[in-house]
């Protein structure tokens, strides 16, 4: 008897798929592009509020666009390791409710959507959008070749602190810059509480990271050896910053390093502290408001 389409049988699969029964990652992309429209604001002649909440929505719109192409490019190039890993055994691909020409299918109709959403943006952010696009690609792979996929993951998720401020801001300033160093870090940091879930099941797949690379015992000293390197990027933005932001921001930091600390001690909670770094993006966002 012929099977049936896994989307008939199992409806739910593909929103699994796309990892959009998760929303609360999809922030972590959109946060940065927040970063950069802020800052964008601030170098902007005019500011309109049709203009802005145009660019917004397409850059909301883009975060679960490019996220879900992500996790469905992720989830067929490791099928077979999540297929070995307790937690992502259940993935609809390594569980065999999706084929892979099914979930490419469904990646193309993201990629196509992002796409799309290019048309809308000024042609410095469209062009950084190019950029990433084969990025995104590239970070699944990473784990095979280098001990620093979580770099790669930074370098590729905070592009959107690009595209936000071009949207609104034509020269590139040094604090942009120094704003995507200090977002690579944090992602560095969110995403090394992240990958400690999967510590046993990495060493067992032979899957690179850095926390394997440095060990259980040197991955703490490696946090905060990058909480160190964090604030001292930090600074550059502070010394820019006004009092009620300088307080903002130092509110940030300390809120980061509590969680990265209490979850280092609680080793069962690494999801809730990778769940609590968006706070931290939550409070930068208000301290370049401020």
């Amino acid at each position: 008897m012929k099977q049936r389409p896994a989307i008939s049988t199992h409806p739910l699969a593909y929103l699994h798929l796309a990892r959009l029964h998760k929303p609360m990652a999809i922030f972590l992309l959109f946060c940065p592009c927040l970063w950069g429209v802020a800052i964008g604001l601030q170098s902007a002649d005019v500011f309109g509020t049709h203009k802005f909440v145009k660019y917004v929505f397409i850059l909301f719109l883009g975060a679960i666009a490019s996220r879900s192409f992500g996790c469905i490019v992720n989830d067929i190039l490791d099928a077979n390791i999540d297929a070995k890993t307790n937690r992502t055994s259940s993935r609809p691909i390594a569980a065999k409710l999706i084929t892979k020409k099914q979930a490419i299918k469904f990646a193309l109709f993201f990629a196509v959507c992002g796409a799309i959403l290019l048309f809308f943006l000024p042609l410095k952010a469209m062009l950084i959008c190019c950029l990433s696009a084969p990025l995104i690609y590239i970070y699944p792979l990473a784990k095979r070749f280098t001990n620093l996929p979580q770099v790669v993951l930074g370098c590729v998720f905070n592009l959107g602190i690009f595209v936000g401020y071009f949207c609104f801001a034509s020269k590139i300033t040094l604090n942009v810059v120094i704003l995507y160093l200090v977002a690579i870090l944090w992602t560095i940091i969110y995403d090394t509480l992240y990958a400690m879930q999967d510590l046993a099941d990495d060493i067992a797949n032979k899957t690179k990271s850095i926390t394997i690379f440095f060990g259980a015992t040197e991955g703490k000293i490696l946090v905060n050896l990058i909480f160190l390197c964090f604030l001292i990027e930090f600074l550059f933005i502070l010394t820019s910053s006004n009092l009620t932001q300088f307080a903002i921001f130092t509110s940030a930091f300390m809120f980061l390093l509590i969680v990265c600390i209490a979850t280092m001690r609680q080793k069962i909670f690494y999801f809730t502290g990778f769940n609590l770094c968006n706070i931290f993006g939550v409070i930068t966002l208000l301290g370049f408001l401020g």
